[in-house]
């Protein structure tokens, strides 16, 4: 929310905030926050690809003093529609992302460098076009035609070992 406050002078920024939370969490969560005008927020989804065919930006803002992600499939399928996206700089989303290629990585606590990115995508369309096209590119490595090369590689790699 601090951020969305940072940026509530901005009409061409807003946020919309979905929560992997069970309805009774939702209803919790929305009467115990301020919500900053510029936040919209929204359930538990079991079709995410409605928010990321709208989205221009994905940020996961997990805290790593509390959660560390270990892979982080939010950000590969945001990636897959060319959304550049901000993630922790630690634990699975520093496989996916290269900080200033597909996005950036950054502390969810340092709401300074969280606006400054969110800036920089927001003010410079060759910065975020680039970030997208590479987005885009890196989610392929993430694809179901990939997983099956990666695997039969392995495979091979293991019969030929055997044969040795």
């Amino acid at each position: 929310m601090s951020l969305a406050l940072s940026l509530r002078d901005r009409a061409d920024i807003a946020f919309d905030l979905v929560l992997n939370a069970e309805p009774s969490e939702f209803r919790t969560f929305c009467s115990r926050n301020a919500v900053a005008e510029n936040v919209t927020v929204h359930p538990r989804t079991s079709d995410p690809t409605i928010y990321y065919a709208c989205s221009d930006l994905v940020l996961n803002l997990s805290r790593v003093d509390q959660w560390i992600e270990t892979f982080g499939l939010t950000l590969a399928e945001a990636m897959s529609f060319g959304i550049p996206v901000i993630a922790p700089s630690v634990g699975g989303p520093t496989e996916l992302i290269s900080h200033g290629v597909e996005g950036y990585c950054i502390d969810s606590r340092d709401g300074a460098a969280l606006r400054d990115a969110v800036l920089a995508l927001a003010d410079d369309p060759e910065n975020y076009a680039a970030k997208s096209r590479a987005a885009l590119a890196r989610a392929r490595d993430f694809s179901f035609d990939a997983y099956v090369v990666a695997l039969r590689d392995a495979l091979d790699t293991l019969v030929q070992k055997d044969a040795n």
